[in-house]
This record gives structure tokens, C-alpha cells and sequence, in this order.
């Protein structure tokens, strides 16, 4: 199964710390559809709203109040690190040690440090990465 342009729904509540009732992969239909369940996102969005925020957005988002919080993300395989926020994780291509087998590395985007250039933890490690490169979308 392809997982490009799908979308993964993670349920917070108790200010953020306990996860419950994760979705991941969903097709812009059945996100949408699961979005409307619950009353909070259907108090802010209508289902066209919600579809068409979905479709077009770029990174992230959030919707809901301190205690019961929704995060959504989308699969896209042709995001680029240039697309990212400071803080934001997400897998790049990396290589393990000591075999040197091709791995996804956990990483998190530091800052921006101009001329294209994004400082980059890959699990305690910094590296200066370019802003084309491909990431994954956590």
C-alpha cells in the first residue's frame, strides 16, 4: 500500500500526556470522516472545510482545546527539509553503525543558518543539511 498523500490522526487528551485512539494512513475521505466524529473538529470545520484544509495543507496542524487535542499530518514523500518548521520532527535517510545499512533517522530541524543550510539532530549528532534534501513526515 502507498502511504503518499495519506494522513495519520493522533488523539492527545489530559494536556497532552496520554496518546490515545491513533489513526495512521488514512485516504482524505476516511480522515475526514473520522475528523467529524469527533464534536470538537465538527464545531470548527465543516466536512468541504475540512477537505479542502486537508488537501492543501503543508505541515501540521492542530485542532481542539488544553484537554483533548488532535494532531494531523500528512505522508508526502517529496517533502523537502526547506518545507519544515524549527522543531519539527521527521525521518531522513541516514546509515547505521557500524554495518552501514541504509536506516530512517529520527531528527529534529535546530535552525536555519541562511544560504540554505538547516542544522539538523539525527539522535544527539548535529549535521548541516541542505534545504532540498528529502525527508519523511513522522
Amino acid at each position: 500500500m502507498s502511504t503518499e498523500n495519506t494522513f495519520n490522526i493522533y488523539h492527545y487528551s489530559d494536556g497532552m500526556r496520554r496518546k490515545y485512539g491513533n489513526e495512521t494512513n488514512l485516504e482524505i475521505e476516511d480522515a475526514v470522516e473520522n475528523l467529524i466524529y469527533y464534536d470538537i473538529v465538527s464545531s470548527e470545520y465543516s466536512g468541504e472545510e475540512l477537505q479542502d484544509k486537508l488537501e492543501n495543507m503543508q505541515s501540521d496542524f492542530w485542532i481542539g482545546i488544553r484537554w483533548h487535542e488532535i494532531k494531523i499530518t500528512k505522508n508526502n514523500k517529496d517533502t523537502i527539509l526547506s518545507e519544515m518548521k524549527v522543531g519539527s520532527e521527521f525521518y531522513m535517510d541516514g546509515l547505521s553503525y557500524p554495518n552501514n545499512e541504509r536506516v530512517k533517522t529520527l531528527c529534529v530541524l535546530v535552525e536555519y543558518r541562511g544560504m540554505n543550510k538547516y542544522v539538523v539532530d539525527t539522535e544527539d549528532c548535529l549535521v548541516l543539511c541542505d534545504g532540498g534534501d528529502k525527508v519523511y513526515i513522522k
